[in-house]
């Protein structure tokens, strides 16, 4: 958790440098009076020295030294050794400190917080995230209609007991009768995708999904399956070209992995990510590939009628990120529009030449999301490191700003295509996380 690689590196990084002799001299007072003192830590033994070697390599025309290469070698005895001996100092060096324990207590109390996550609702049903401030892993809970009781979906805090088992990308059908999870071992990037039943627990176990590292399930309208992305396990494809295999393929429950559709073929460059998504009515599969974090080409199709992709935007410099409601496609992008803009094609016409701006670049704000959400559309803006939410209807035209308890951040807003209800969080430097 990052919260405890932040405490973890400001301690180790203590054990870089000699340990103080004396209180430090430029701390801040509460008074003019008031005085930092802190004890003196008995003196510790200097870190392990590192052997060098006359090792070099001439990089274009350069001679770069490389004398530590030995230690490459995490397996050789001589290294094995080294690593202890440090373990060993870094030790020293921290129990010495006396300062050390009140310190961590203070920042897991700062660090450790309870917060909820904006709700949504599928069928009948509101799901959700909780972070307890003593659990190390964000709980998933969910309830039967809108003031159920809570009730666990799925807590990584009980799959294992060293806390080596991580739970990402939960993503529930549109019935709220299934969920779809990437389960991963020693918290690793390779994971599988389970589906559980909600009401029971269960996982169906005959349908696990291995290859699942990229994967984020996106349910049909009919909850009876969805779309991801599978990449080849590993070893049965070189490691670097493995990213450049990854395809999207179509899940029916009830069936095997194996016999899984293949959707859209892979790309053959690991440096591209793709990603299929469809529309909450069933109607438009979207593929996006991802090139880095400047550019997205997306085609689609609309799965009643074409057989073959149809390019949305391909081969452009800029993002895309299309949604459709009821027989409308919008996308945001910044296409000419560095700040984003919101545009809307029909899909007749799909040609970008074609397509009407509904919501033109904010002068000074910028675009980060839009949600459908009881038929309007919601934007959410950032504007000098602030949020900000205005509710537009399907042509563009404003509605309403939602008020805002101050100037601070919001996470969503989240809701139903079909709901006259929006939750979003919001919160600031003092402000704790608010639903």
């Amino acid at each position: 958790m990052v919260r405890r690689l932040t405490l973890g590196l400001i301690l180790s990084l203590s054990a870089c440098s000699a340990p103080p002799t004396q209180p430090p001299q430029n701390l801040p007072t509460a008074t003019a009076s008031a005085t930092v003192a802190a004890p003196t830590p008995p003196p510790v033994s200097g870190p392990p020295l590192a052997r060098r070697e006359a090792i070099s390599d001439t990089l274009h025309g350069v001679e770069v030294a490389d004398p530590y290469r030995w230690l490459e070698d995490e397996k050789a005895a001589e290294v094995q050794t080294f690593l202890r001996d440090h373990q060993a100092h870094t030790r020293e060096v921290l129990d010495a400190m006396s300062w050390r324990t009140p310190l961590a207590s203070r920042l897991t109390e700062l660090s450790y917080l309870e917060s909820v996550s904006p709700p949504s609702r599928r069928g009948t049903r509101f799901f959700f995230s909780r972070r307890h401030k003593d659990k190390e892993k964000t709980v998933y809970y969910w309830r039967e209609g809108r003031e159920g009781k809570d009730q666990v979906l799925v807590d990584p805090n009980t799959l294992s007991e060293d806390g080596s088992v991580s739970v990402r990308g939960v993503s529930v059908s549109w019935d709220g009768k299934w969920v779809a999870f990437k389960k991963a071992e020693n918290n690793a990037d390779e994971a599988n995708l389970e589906i559980m039943e909600v009401a029971t627990g269960k996982i169906r176990q005959a349908e696990i999904i291995a290859g699942a590292k990229y994967a984020s399930a996106s349910w049909d309208a009919t909850s009876k399956g969805f779309y991801y992305t599978r990449i080849p396990l590993v070893g049965t494809v070189p490691e670097a070209d493995r990213p450049g295999h990854a395809a999207v393929y179509y899940h029916q429950l009830g069936t095997d992995p194996k016999t899984d559709r293949l959707v859209h073929e892979k790309t053959g460059d690991p440096n591209v990510f793709i990603q299929g998504d469809i529309s909450k009515d069933g109607r438009f599969l979207f593929v996006s590939k991802y090139y880095g974090w400047a550019k997205v080409d997306v085609v689609y199709k609309e799965l009643r009628r074409d057989k073959e992709w149809k390019p949305l935007a391909v081969g452009m410099d800029a993002k895309f990120y299309p949604d459709a409601h009821k027989g409308r496609i919008y996308v945001l992008t910044n296409h000419e529009a560095p700040r984003f803009r919101l545009m809307e094609f029909d899909p007749s016409q799909p040609d970008v030449a074609d397509w009407k701006e509904i919501v033109p670049q904010h002068a000074t704000a910028v675009l980060k999301g839009m949600h459908v959400v009881g038929g309007q559309l919601a934007l959410n803006y950032l504007e000098k490191a602030s949020s900000r939410i205005i509710i537009v209807d399907t042509n563009g035209k404003q509605v309403r700003t939602i008020a805002l308890p101050g100037i601070g951040t919001v996470a969503g807003p989240s809701g139903h295509p079909d709901d006259d209800v929006i939750y979003y969080g919001f919160s600031s430097y003092t402000t704790p996380d608010t639903i």
